[in-house]
């Protein structure tokens, strides 16, 4: 039997909104909450109205940060403090990690929640691939191999900086939410957490609002829906795949889907590879879903993969590379709910994309089968799950 919560002022902390898929989540939850009857505040910098959805009414309360440095910045942090015990708000629900949490838990009565959107420890893989990439320039190439490189091989510097910064946080908030059990565990192993702190861990699957309907028509499309960015999704291992496959498959044609730093890069890239297209950032990408019969991710860094659970709900059929355990706890069983390509094999993604693409009876079959897949993440069963960690905490 479900609660029924009081009217609960409760609020979630960004830096832009909307930006990418965790922003995407958190506005469905919220609105959720919202019907469930929690008063609901987003503290937000950066608010882009223009990537709002445009079919529906939104019912949270923005309240403006100054600075946008929300990581960092006492003066945000100040506005926060001031904010919450104007509007009596009880839980803050934030990401990233913010290193001023203790004016929170000083001067109000507001209990943190910190969400890991991502990969445990996913900083510090990012940094370091972001650090190896830049050292394409000659000065940035001299400091990442005589320097960071090193001092990470030798002294694990930023590991242990990670690490450090994930047991702090566990020490200062109610509760800390991951995506699922498998990365509890290993927080839990690698912080060797007392049962106290690992008990503050909270296994939640980011929910999956349903398409009102899902076409049976569709093309010879294939979609990428994301970030360009490199040092997780590795777009470029994409355009290599395509234009070692394109030929193979003629009649289809590959959509990129997303904004980000790596665009002119990516484009470029492109150059002389036919049938690729460039969509852009994209408030509304159900139509791209709608169109779509194949989704491909190829990161080397993701905590859960959004758009492989919108991939599902609009029976597409996703294939990505097996980066972490929540790739797996979405596509498993490989072959059935999509395909999990072993990390970094480009042949074994390609021969997966051109059996699919010449099996029209499998493409069908797992179309299908993907969208049953997709009930589990439904927004009444997540939501649920919400309301049980508020009502705990209150």
């Amino acid at each position: 039997m479900q609660q029924k919560p009081s009217k609960t002022a409760i609020a979630f902390a960004l830096e832009k909104f909307p930006y990418g898929g965790a922003e995407s989540v958190t506005m469905n939850i919220a609105e959720y909450l919202y019907e469930k009857g929690y008063e609901v505040f987003f503290f937000v910098h950066l608010y882009r109205t223009e990537f709002l959805p445009k079919d529906r009414k939104l019912h949270f309360k923005i309240i403006h940060i100054p600075e946008g440095g929300i990581r960092r910045s006492i003066r945000d942090m100040e506005t926060m403090v001031r904010e919450i015990n104007k509007n009596a708000i009880k839980i803050l629900f934030y990401f990233p990690m913010l290193k001023h949490i203790d004016m929170l838990l000083e001067q109000t009565d507001c209990k943190p929640v910190y969400i890991c959107h991502g990969v445990p420890f996913w900083e510090y893989h990012i940094a370091m691939a972001n650090y190896e990439n830049n050292s394409r320039k000659l000065f940035h190439w001299i400091k990442w191999h005589l320097y960071h490189k090193i001092r990470e091989t030798y002294l694990h510097t930023y590991q242990r900086r990670t690490i450090g910064r994930y047991r702090k946080c566990l020490e200062q908030v109610a509760a800390f939410v991951v995506l699922c059990d498998e990365y509890k565990e290993e927080i839990c192993q690698k912080l060797n957490l007392s049962p106290a702190l690992s008990r503050k861990i909270r296994a939640i699957a980011n929910a999956q609002p349903l398409p009102p309907a899902v076409t049976d028509e569709k093309e010879k499309v294939i979609i990428y829906v994301g970030r360009l960015t490199y040092g997780d999704k590795r777009v470029d291992r994409l355009i290599d795949i395509w234009s070692n496959i394109q030929k193979q498959i003629p009649g289809w044609k590959l959509l990129i889907v997303g904004g980000g730093s790596e665009m002119g890069a990516l484009q470029e890239r492109a150059k002389g590879t036919d049938n690729i297209e460039f969509a852009g950032e994209r408030a509304d990408v159900q139509p791209y879903y709608d169109r779509a019969s194949i989704l491909c991710l190829t990161s080397q860094s993701e905590s859960w993969g959004l758009c492989l659970t919108e991939a599902q709900a609009n029976g597409v059929v996703p294939i990505a590379f097996d980066c972490s355990a929540g790739i797996r706890h979405i596509l498993s069983p490989s072959g059935t709910n999509g395909f999990i390509i072993p990390e970094g094999d480009s042949e074994a993604y390609i021969s997966t994309i051109i059996r699919l693409t010449t099996d029209e009876k499998l493409l069908h079959e797992m179309s299908m089968s993907v969208r049953k897949k997709s009930m589990e993440y439904s927004l009444e069963s997540i939501g649920q799950k919400w309301i049980d960690l508020i009502e705990s905490l209150r």
